[in-house]
Order: C-alpha cells, then structure tokens, then sequence
C-alpha cells in the first residue's frame, strides 16, 4: 500500500519512533564517549542470552525442564547466538555523526521485542511459588533484550571536538592518549 506523500505513518511506526526518540536516544546521548549505545546493545543482547539460560538451570533444578523443553530451549539459545552474531557483523554500518542505518532494519525486531514483553509479563502475573523464578528470569531476558535492540537502534552521537581533533592532527584519538 502507497501512502501519499503527507501522510501519517502508520501507528505502530509513531509508537516505535516515540519509544525511540523520546526514551532511548536521550538516554544514548548521555552515556560516556567510550560506550556508544550500539556496544552496551549489544552487551545487553549477550545478557539477555545469559538471563535465558538462568531460567533454564532454574527451572532444570527444581526438576521441572522436560527433555522436549531442553531441546527447544537449546534451538533458542542457538538462535539467540545467531543474532548476536549478525548484529556483530552489522556494527560496521552504525558510525558516529551519520543516520543509523539499523535503525530502519529493526523495527520489526523491536514490535516483536515489545510483544514478548508482554507476553511474558502477563505469565508472570499469575504465577507463584517454584515457577516465579525462572518466568522471571525469563521476563527479565526478555526486556533486556528489547532495551539493548532499541539502544542498538539509537543515533549514535557525533565525535567529541577533542577526538575530531586529534584524528586530523595525525594522534591517536583514544580516551587514553588524553
């Protein structure tokens, strides 16, 4: 479907730039030079993985995985490698002072991102007892995840004067080098 040239986009478009723009990309702003957003993404989408993992070994000790569970899990855990491993080889593309071309690229990853946060959000609702640790564990992976795809999503921020400095006067422009 074509849509003419001045008109809204979509809702789902307007939510995801909101959450983007006006709760992600301040808080990308304000971290220190030597961790861009993109990077503590990425540390976050380790984490996630990590997180999942933790469910899993809980829900393994309580006696409670089924050999079936285990497998699925496994492929999960597989897969979630596999992004982390494709979001690695797109780091290239996202410089500092340019348009993040990823920004476009994820935006179906982050609707299904928000969706299973609420899903898992609504299991754990009614859970108690030996269940609610790993539903939270696995509640807290999947948040973790879709703040780290969304900060991977951010702008990242020009270079400081110092280092735009330092690169055309032929210095190494490292936080170290100061």
């Amino acid at each position: 479907m074509i849509r003419p040239p001045m008109s809204q986009p979509p809702l789902l478009e307007r939510i995801d730039a909101a959450i983007l723009d006006r709760g992600f990309q301040p808080i990308a702003d304000r971290l220190p030079e030597r961790l861009p957003a993109f990077e503590l993404g990425m540390s976050m989408q380790l984490g996630a993985i990590v997180l999942d993992v933790a469910a899993d070994v809980a829900l393994g000790l309580l006696g409670m995985l089924s050999f079936e569970r285990a497998a699925f899990d496994a492929l999960s855990w597989t897969i979630g490698l596999l992004f982390y491993r494709y979001f690695r080889q797109q780091r290239g593309l996202v410089r500092p002072g340019h348009a993040n071309p990823l920004r476009h690229g994820f935006f179906a990853m982050r609707l299904l991102a928000i969706a299973f946060c609420v899903v898992s959000a609504m299991q754990s609702i009614g859970l108690h007892g030996q269940l609610l640790l790993p539903q939270l564990f696995n509640s807290t992976a999947n948040l973790v995840f879709t703040a780290g795809i969304y900060l991977m999503s951010c702008t990242p921020r020009p270079p400081s004067v110092a280092r735009a400095r330092a690169r055309a006067e032929g210095r190494p422009a490292t936080v170290w080098s100061r």
